[in-house]
């Protein structure tokens, strides 16, 4: 009754709610075109009505809001609600899989939060960043994100959002296997979240707890949760959660083995990924469809759908996901018979869920190696592979998957005739299925218990326990499991006199095998009939051609000849008439061969323009993103008042970038250039920007050379391949300043530094390897960087940190190869890094601005009107 009423009034909520909701989004709306409004106000309408599309519409709506929130916070140089519009634009591409660029978003968000001590906004990113790294299976750097965002939470006395981090805790420690933890956590969210009224958060909280329960193969108490879940995600119109939900329900359906429902509720879940491009949980949707199609007989589609699940895992590096779906593709291999190739697969999931703490993936497939050497007969690796699984199992509280692991292991020990320990372990086995409350799920554990009071001589014992488990066989309507009781039952009817009582079950047990090979025939004759269809479609249709164009042949062959009678007597007029005519078809066929070709070649052209201005758009979206990451003028202008950067990509995007960081009084500056240019460079751009990122605030290293090593390990382990050996990476100067020091590591590009008079002694004193030079009274300093990228090398060295004090009005310069190397000039030559060299010391009276503009054109005059820009440029300016 209490769950009626709660539907009830959740349904009544959601008949009220969307009138609310829209009349609240048409007040925003007025909020945002209102230019009479402080335009702080009229961006924070816009950033709400940005988190009320994305739980409700589609994705690129939700885009295009938070690039306008972008521009408009830009324009009116809004840190605050600019870092907000960053992290909502991580949101839609962690929905979107693509990990490393949320991640950055995160990162970069969360120094633009720290600068303006935006509280709540670092509570979110932590939160996100949470969210982010569970989803990639990194629970332990999940936990310690959702702790910090708690801290942050208390301290705003905000418990609400307290409680929603405890869930992500509960959940990463679900991920490890850790469900008495993870309960314990979720139900400490339960009390914090209590009264208020968050009734997203509260959904969330309820398919969380469904999902442990999951775990704990306690079903009743999972499905309740999760229905309470789609409920309120359903009357909140958030249709993502409506999916997500809708595939934790069909997974249920299917342990229940309701195949019908399941498929009807993986339906409904695929529909909305797929229009919300979700590559999320699209790919655990497609693994659970295939376990479907499996049980039906249709192998080929379930193994479709087990690649087509791979495939998207790996493409978001979803590595939960990889892991699942390599595990699956090893036992439907084994089945098929391809044993090798099945521990192929197990091998790579078992590494991968050791990698990421997944123990209950571990075990599950721990567990099926173990029967997988147990059928070759290899009984010792078997057994430590099936202690290995229960082992974990156990420490998970996981009592069900323990107790099929048990039932392996009494199998096992009766194969090898130590009867007593089998007994122990069957009965252990039994007693957890039985206070589970599953009708049908005893068969297994009483078939092997009766097997073992038969090895024992306890024939009475065993028949009784046969019968039982007969009763359970019924129930699942298991063909295989009535067998294989059945036979048990005529063996040991046999044994104790039963004539009669053994004569039936024989019968049962012949009626079980026949029907049982002719489903495995029907199963067998379906995937004959998958792999076929499609041929058999393309015969039956040219059989059919064939047939038509038989029948209209005889008919105009006798057609022709009664013309011919007829018309015998005008033999010539008819032969010129016809010549006549032929000729008029045969321009007439030409000209509207002209015709189909010139709509043929329009239609192409239209498609080709169409196609092209999409991709157009994907780019131009790159580029906001590119933008976003890269520091804004007002950052760069508040660390070094006296600064410039130029920046000029070739294309719409870049490999180029630059990178401004603060962290322990140390002011972090690099000027990269990765390889290529264009969508690819400014791909391998993100990764090498978020690798740097990491190196400084993940693993905490100060010196620039420090950081280079660890960057290199990032993008070499981000940039892997097993097929390819991939050469991507960057070339760089990084430079540290604090106080009136300089640190500087550099990968092929160096650093440079203009001083006012002559100090060439000084300097060579400090830096003995230095190059210095004495310019129009100044002096020229290059601090040279290694000879080796941030990437793959034939040899790795530690990259050199030098050391260099500074004085009043020094000037560095950091560049990457685009303005040296363009081509121009009356005689088509490089510009060359010594004419960058005399240009810079010859401006060193001017200030950095004018000097930006200075260098503008001297490289538009290089090039002239016939050399196009050649790559990439960056030059970055500071004067301290």
């Amino acid at each position: 009754m209490q769950r009626q009423l709660f539907l009830f009034a959740l349904l009544l909520w959601g008949c009220i709610n969307p009138v609310f909701s829209q009349t609240e989004v048409d007040s925003l709306w007025g909020v945002w075109y209102n230019e009479r409004l402080l335009p702080v106000d009229r961006v924070s309408a816009l950033r709400t009505l940005v988190s009320k599309k994305y739980s409700g519409s589609d994705i690129d709506s939700t885009r295009l809001l938070i690039v306008w929130q972008l521009d408009f916070a830009r324009e009116y140089r809004l840190d605050r609600e600019e870092a907000y519009a960053l992290l909502q634009l991580g949101g839609v591409e962690r929905m979107q899989g693509r990990y490393d660029v949320a991640d950055s978003l995160a990162d970069i968000t969360l120094d633009r939060f720290q600068a303006v001590d935006e509280s709540e906004g670092i509570l979110k990113v932590y939160y996100f960043k949470g969210a982010l790294a569970s989803r990639r299976g990194n629970f332990r750097k999940a936990i310690d994100h959702y702790q910090r965002s708690i801290d942050m939470a208390e301290s705003l006395a905000d418990s609400a959002r307290a409680g929603e981090a405890m869930a992500g805790i509960g959940l990463a420690y679900r991920g490890m296997g850790s469900y008495d933890e993870a309960l314990r956590w979720l139900r400490q969210s339960a009390r914090w979240m209590e009264g208020t009224a968050n009734l997203n958060s509260l959904a969330n909280l309820y398919n969380s707890f469904g999902a442990v329960y999951y775990g704990k193969s306690i079903m009743d108490s999972t499905v309740v949760f999760f229905e309470k879940s789609m409920a309120i995600f359903d009357s909140l119109g958030n249709e993502p959660k409506v999916g997500m939900t809708a595939n934790n329900i069909a997974v249920i359906q299917t342990h229940l083995k309701n195949y019908d429902e399941a498929l009807r509720c993986y339906g409904i879940a695929l529909e909305i990924q797929e229009r919300f491009d979700d590559k999320n949980t699209m790919a655990s949707t497609l693994s659970n469809m295939a376990v479907v199609a499996n049980v039906q007989g249709r192998v080929m589609e379930s193994l479709r759908l087990r690649q087509r699940s791979l495939a998207i895992s790996e493409e978001i590096g979803d590595m939960p996901g990889i892991a699942s779906s390599t595990q699956l593709m090893g036992i439907m291999l084994n089945r098929q018979g391809e044993t090798e190739v099945a521990k192929e697969y197990l091998s790579r999931s078992l590494e991968i869920s050791l990698s990421i703490e997944d123990k209950e993936g571990y075990a599950g497939t721990q567990h099926v190696l173990g029967q997988i050497y147990y059928e070759e007969g290899d009984w010792d690796e078997a057994e430590r592979r099936y202690q290995m699984a229960h082992q974990l199992y156990q420490e998970m509280g996981n009592a069900w998957d323990a107790s099929y692991v048990q039932m392996s292991q009494a199998e096992l020990n009766l194969a090898l005739g130590e009867l007593d320990a089998a007994e122990i372990l069957a009965q252990e086995a039994l007693t957890i299925i039985t206070s589970h409350g599953m009708p049908g799920e005893g068969t297994k554990a009483l078939l092997i218990l009766g097997q073992i009071y038969q090895a024992m001589g306890q024939y009475t014992k065993a028949l009784e326990i046969a019968n039982q488990g007969m009763e359970e066989a019924r129930i699942s309507g298991s063909l295989k499991g009535i067998k294989e009781v059945a036979e048990l039952q005529y063996l040991l009817n046999k044994q104790l006199g039963n004539t009669e009582a053994s004569f039936a079950a024989y019968e049962l047990f012949i009626e079980m095998r026949d029907s049982i090979k002719n489903e495995e025939f029907r199963k067998e004759m379906l995937r004959e009939e998958y792999e076929q269809q499609a041929k058999l479609d393309s015969v039956r249709y040219a059989e059919e051609i064939m047939l038509q164009e038989a029948k209209m042949d005889a008919l105009g062959f006798q057609q022709k000849l009664q013309q011919a009678y007829l018309w015998g007597g005008s033999a010539i007029v008819v032969i010129v008439g016809l010549m006549g005519i032929q000729r008029y078809r045969n321009t007439r066929r030409e000209k509207d061969l002209v015709e189909e070709q010139k709509l043929r070649v329009d239609d192409a052209y239209h498609r080709l323009a169409d196609r092209n201005r999409e991709v157009l758009d994907s780019i131009t979206y790159a580029k906001r993103i590119q933008g976003a990451i890269l520091p804004p003028e007002s950052t760069i202008n508040s660390v070094f008042p006296q600064s410039f950067v130029l920046y000029k990509p070739k294309d719409i995007v870049a490999g180029d970038f630059y990178w401004v960081q603060r962290k322990n009084d140390f002011t972090y500056v690099a000027v990269a250039d990765c390889t290529g240019h264009g969508v690819p460079g400014a791909m391998v751009s993100v990764v090498c920007q978020h690798s740097l990122n990491r190196a400084l605030h993940e693993y905490k290293r100060e010196l620039p050379g420090e950081i280079l090593d660890v960057s290199r390990d990032l993008v070499l382990e981000e940039l892997k391949s097993p097929d390819l050996q991939v050469s991507d990476g960057m070339d760089l100067a990084l430079c540290a300043l604090k106080g009136n020091k300089v640190w500087f590591a550099g990968a092929y590009n160096p650093l440079w530094l203009v001083r006012e008079g002559n100090d060439e002694a000084a300097v060579l004193q400090e830096i003995p390897g230095a190059k210095v030079e004495v310019l129009g009274g100044y002096t020229f300093v290059e601090l040279k960087a290694d000879r080796q990228p941030v990437g793959r090398f034939p040899k790795y060295q530690a990259f050199t940190t030098h050391t260099l004090t500074l004085k009043p009005k020094d000037t560095l310069y950091m560049f990457t190869d685009g303005y040296p190397d363009q081509f121009g000039g009356a005689e088509g030559k490089k510009y060359q890094k010594r004419n960058l060299r005399r240009l810079l010391v010859s401006l060193q009276g001017e200030t950095m601005l004018q000097q930006k503009m200075e260098l503008e054109k001297a490289l538009k005059q290089w090039q002239g009107d016939a050399y196009d820009q050649v790559d990439d440029i960056c030059v970055m300016g500071i004067r301290v």
